[in-house]
């Protein structure tokens, strides 16, 4: 799901909500070796085949490594040559689903501030649902300048899922005053979007799931009270 201010919309033929496939084979490859020359640049010899081979005598070692190349500053070194190799879009995922917004917000802040060449491609961002946390780690990548969230309907996808479409769509739809962006998302249709998903996979969602659920908008009279 790319996102747009008004001054793009103006400027857009259509839209689509997918992720557009990399099928030039030569600009990944240049992509590829640009990367690993940081790599090559930035570690020893040692230090790459112990990490690469994820063994050796000192495990902890290969795993500090790992730490150390996982860090907000080799990421914007890597994101830097990506996008002189050419790439037009840049994921930044956390496909384990353990990031809390204030972390992810600082890595996408910390991309804008130290890369150089981020404006020359999109920050596109993609959450699994482990800890809850998908729609709110979206929204805070989406308020730190990402403009594509990769999304389910109905939040399907392994484990606990992905980040639901309908959720992250309509915050930013009806949240106009905070995000001051559009998806070009016809909301209208989302709701028959899921239930077709639903017959289609078999796989309900709960009575009190936001946007789709049959008890949102379902209301009972009554004193409210803390």
């Amino acid at each position: 799901m790319k996102l747009f201010n008004t001054k793009q919309i103006a400027e857009l033929d259509k839209f689509t909500i997918e992720n557009e496939p990399i099928d030039d084979i030569d600009l990944m490859e240049r992509a590829a070796m640009q990367i690993t020359g940081w790599l090559v640049k930035r570690f020893s010899t040692e230090q790459k085949m112990m990490f690469f081979a994820g063994s050796g005598n000192n495990g902890g070692d290969a795993l500090a490594i790992a730490r150390q190349m996982a860090e907000l500053d080799y990421l914007c070194e890597v994101v830097e040559a990506a996008i002189a190799a050419g790439a037009t879009t840049i994921n930044i995922p956390d496909t384990v689903g353990f990031t809390v917004p204030s972390e992810f917000n600082k890595i996408i802040t910390s991309l804008y501030d130290k890369v150089p060449n981020i404006n020359d491609a999109i920050i596109s961002v993609h959450f699994h649902n482990d800890l809850g946390l998908a729609v709110a780690n979206s929204l805070t990548a989406v308020q730190a300048g990402a403009r594509q969230v990769e999304v389910s309907m109905n939040g399907i996808g392994e484990r606990a899922g992905n980040a639901s479409l309908e959720e992250v769509a309509m915050t930013i739809d009806v949240r106009k005053d905070i995000f001051n962006l559009q998806t070009g998302i016809v909301t209208k249709e989302i709701y028959k979007s899921s239930k077709l998903l639903i017959t289609i996979t078999g796989i309900p969602v709960q009575p009190n799931k936001a946007i789709v659920g049959k008890n949102a908008f379902s209301h009972e009279a009554g004193i409210h009270q803390d």
